[in-house]
């Protein structure tokens, strides 16, 4: 893996270029191809500014490029004596985590809407996660009436700001509603996906037809000026 360790200390910045093997201190990479830019710290913060190649021809460096790519953070609060050795960089304990990111922008240009284009936001109703590593969460929207046939053009993520670095993706399913099909009362939270809680009747929505799949990394998604998903009548898609 491709690590970076770095640190300030008495006001200078420190930056080395390592990689990773197996459970245990990094060892400093022959090839140091992580630059230091700038770096400090203060009674909260410790910053660094660091640069590289995209691509370095190292292989125990990765490529940088437009994927989304999972970040890997860890910190101690005790600096090095050494780079390396009983008195280099100590191992992290639990002050450690995961960010999922682009590193690289996409340079596309936001599409503009129509004039004539209606919105509807879908979203969970005040809903408390639950302390676990992992939740799958389910819930059921019906869509606004509409009069006559309409055409889905684009998706759009909607995240409370704040929330960001709880979601990681979310996915959007059409199911024809049964006729005893449970109802949830408005402002209902869902329930938790394949949980014996969840009715049985949802998993004809939560197995049917995706629509639309957004996760972290990814932007607004809009379909070509030429195509529209079908919405608003009994045969649409589906």
């Amino acid at each position: 893996s491709d690590i970076v360790i770095g640190w300030v200390k008495d006001g200078q910045a420190y930056l080395t270029d390592r990689y990773a093997e197996e459970m245990a201190q990094p060892p400093m990479d022959k090839s140091q191809d992580w630059k230091l830019l700038s770096g400090y710290e203060n009674d909260t913060h410790t910053v660094l500014r660091f640069t590289r190649k995209l691509q370095t021809c190292d292989d125990r460096d990765r490529v940088i490029n437009r994927d989304s790519v999972r970040l890997l953070w860890a910190y101690n609060d005790n600096d090095p004596v050494d780079d390396d050795g009983p008195n280099g960089p100590t191992y992290h304990g639990t002050s450690r985590g995961t960010r999922t990111t682009m590193l690289l922008r996409t340079g596309r240009e936001e599409t503009a809407l129509p004039d004539n284009v209606l919105t509807h936001d879908m979203t969970m109703s005040n809903l408390v996660i639950p302390a676990k590593r992992t939740t799958y969460w389910c819930q059921i929207v019906e869509l606004p009436k509409l009069d006559r046939k309409h055409h889905l053009i684009m998706t759009a993520p909607k995240i409370t700001p704040g929330n960001e670095g709880l979601v990681h993706h979310m996915d959007l399913y059409k199911c024809h509603k049964p006729p005893n099909m449970t109802n949830i009362p408005h402002g209902h939270t869902g329930h938790e996906c394949t949980n014996p809680n969840m009715p049985l009747d949802w998993m004809e929505c939560y197995m049917g037809g995706m629509i639309a799949t957004w996760s972290v990394g990814d932007e607004n998604f809009m379909l070509p000026e030429h195509v529209g998903y079908p919405i608003g009548e009994e045969d649409d898609a589906g």
